[in-house]
């Protein structure tokens, strides 16, 4: 009728530009599925506790209790892992974008020459600790040992805890490459030189790539804690209290070396962008009374006091230790109380 408003919905056939929203519904999608499929690998242990009460007439017993650590380590290694595989993608994602939006074309290549030389380089680590059985070797070594010699856990699940830690090895070495020729292009001037536009735009963006590199880091922590902590949920208590505060001290150092890499990357661009911000400040000759102002309203203030958020994302990864340790010792205290 005429002078009725429409209705809001669409009842029309959908154009192609408008069946690409699909897309949104892509990365739930696969989050799920990538759940599914790990807990599938993880979550046999379940299972074989279930049929080990029932076959029990007096309920829980010890071997139960050794059961339910082991499956619920198995889990907490599941859930970590489900985590770290998704935040690994998306900063994949993320520095890849940073990077296509900063260069494209003949512009580009030095940057994936470097992302490709930087991969080649962490591929070839793993290779040489594998080869000769150095201590990054150790951390993965010591648990897919200990999980081929526990009954508990199938030869099929031992095989596949091992394939989904390959695959994390493949994510920790291409994805800090392509953050690296990332945060690289963040540095380079716009074509059209630095305005307070731009400016203030790649302070942004410099903030936003190390939150997400932290997260992905804090990811990796998690991970490596989560995956030294399952050996010792089949061992004794005491020889899982001496592996569990090695494993502790491993997860410490990574985490000590994920922080000064953050710090690494975002002080030096700090003190360039500030730098920068000073000389439009002298150009515009902003009076030295109304700096501060014009620095924060523009978000290019770098004082201490306005980057707590950076710096908690740098101090994340040192914190992401005691973290894991807290996450596997709640996991045990619950079953076995």
């Amino acid at each position: 009728m005429h002078g009725q408003p429409r209705s809001r919905l669409r009842i029309d056939r959908l154009v192609r530009a408008d069946l690409v929203h699909l897309w949104w519904a892509a990365p739930p999608l696969a989050v799920l599925v990538l759940a599914n499929v790990l807990f599938e690998l993880t979550g046999g242990g379940y299972a074989r506790i279930g049929a080990t009460l029932l076959a029990a007439d007096a309920g829980a017993g010890p071997e139960s209790a050794r059961l339910a650590a082991i499956a619920a380590a198995s889990l907490t290694w599941g859930a970590v892992t489900l985590v770290y595989l998704s935040i690994g993608v998306a900063t994949a994602v993320a520095a890849w974008r940073i990077l296509d939006a900063r260069v494209r074309g003949r512009a580009r290549r030095p940057f994936l020459v470097f992302a490709a030389f930087a991969t080649a380089l962490g591929f070839a680590n793993l290779a040489l600790a594998d080869a000769f059985d150095l201590p990054l070797e150790a951390i993965f070594r010591v648990t897919l040992d200990a999980l081929r010699q526990e009954p508990a856990i199938s030869d099929a699940h031992a095989m596949a805890a091992g394939a989904i830690v390959g695959l994390i090895n493949v994510l920790s070495a291409v994805v800090p490459a392509l953050f690296l020729a990332a945060g690289a292009a963040s540095a380079l001037p716009p074509v059209a030189g630095w305005s307070e536009a731009s400016l203030a735009r790649r302070a942004l963006q410099v903030r936003q790539l190390t939150a997400v590199a932290a997260a992905f880091m804090v990811a990796g922590v998690l991970h490596m804690g989560a995956w030294t902590q399952w050996a010792s949920a089949s061992l004794g208590a005491e020889a899982a209290a001496v592996l569990d505060v090695a494993a502790m001290a491993v997860t410490l150092y990574w985490g000590i070396a994920f922080t000064l890499m953050i710090a690494s990357f975002y002080v030096p661009l700090a003190v360039r962008l500030s730098e920068l911000a000073r000389r439009l400040m002298d150009e515009a000759e902003v009076p030295m009374g109304e700096r501060r102002a014009w620095l924060v309203d523009r978000g290019l203030s770098f004082e201490v006091n306005r980057q707590l958020p950076q710096i908690a994302a740098m101090a994340a990864p040192l914190l992401a230790g005691p973290l894991s340790s807290a996450i596997g010792a709640g996991a045990q205290a619950v079953v076995v109380p």
